[in-house]
């Protein structure tokens, strides 16, 4: 799983993504995918952009039609809950590519999945979401004032989304990345728990610890990394985090 904080202040001229194997995406075309197993089932995780700049480094461009074939090749292994997710980066920033690829993993039996910030809900979404069977929500922060310091809008914008899916009854992972010092307290798992028992939808949420792992990305294209300076949860810390959450009050 790939998760990124998403320096939205960089908007040059050419879609990129550069996750740990330097994936690249250009703007109608999917760039290279990789596979991963989660439990007994295996996901297709194609990475899709989530900043542009002047160079476009690696990878092999991909046509939806072609992006499919690559996919069937392995569907034999999703099993019933498996199929493919879109990732990134932000697969909202090309929901035309990603709903015309969709609609081709319906066609031929495959879940699909969507993995997203939800900062984004206009026509072509909500057209990309009558084609998603399941979506990963990030959920950041527990304010206001955290989202428009660290990410760079508001919390309404991933809320809003939220309820979009609720009232389409599209069901949905939370999932939030614990930052020391940041977000790694009650106050932000009580958010989380207070979501789950507002939205139906919700059925799962994920607590992931904070690693460093997309560093690379911006040492490669020579931008600072602002949240360098954090250090990843212990074992403990997150065992102790995990254990507040609820699903639907459960």
């Amino acid at each position: 799983m790939l998760i990124d904080f998403c320096p939205s202040q960089y908007i040059l001229d050419k879609v990129v993504c550069f996750p740990s194997s330097e994936i690249t995406v250009l703007a109608d075309r999917v760039v290279e995918v990789f596979f991963i197993a989660l439990q007994q089932d295996i996901y297709f995780y194609i990475v899709v952009p989530y900043i542009f700049v002047k160079n476009i480094i690696g990878g092999k461009e991909y046509s939806v039609s072609e992006l499919i074939e690559k996919v069937l090749r392995f569907k034999e292994y999703f099993g019933n809950d498996g199929g493919v997710t879109l990732s990134g980066g932000e697969p909202l920033l090309q929901p035309q590519f990603s709903t015309e690829f969709f609609i081709k993993c319906k066609e031929n039996g495959i879940n699909t999945c969507l993995d997203t910030s939800g900062s984004i809900l206009n026509d072509d979404v909500k057209e990309l979401l009558k084609v998603t069977d399941r979506v990963l929500l990030d959920i950041k922060y527990p304010t206001d004032e955290q989202y428009r310091t660290y990410v760079g809008c508001s919390i309404e914008k991933p809320l809003k989304f939220l309820e979009y899916l609720n009232a389409k009854g599209i069901k949905t992972t939370l999932r939030q990345v614990i930052i020391p010092t940041l977000n790694d307290n009650e106050k932000s798992v009580d958010f989380l728990n207070a979501l789950t028992e507002k939205y139906k939808v919700i059925d799962k949420v994920e607590l992931l610890p904070f690693r460093k792992i997309c560093k690379v990305k911006y040492d490669n294209m020579g931008m600072r990394f602002n949240f360098d300076k954090y250090p990843t949860p212990t074992a403990e810390e997150m065992k102790k985090l995990n254990e507040r959450l609820k699903v639907n009050g459960k």
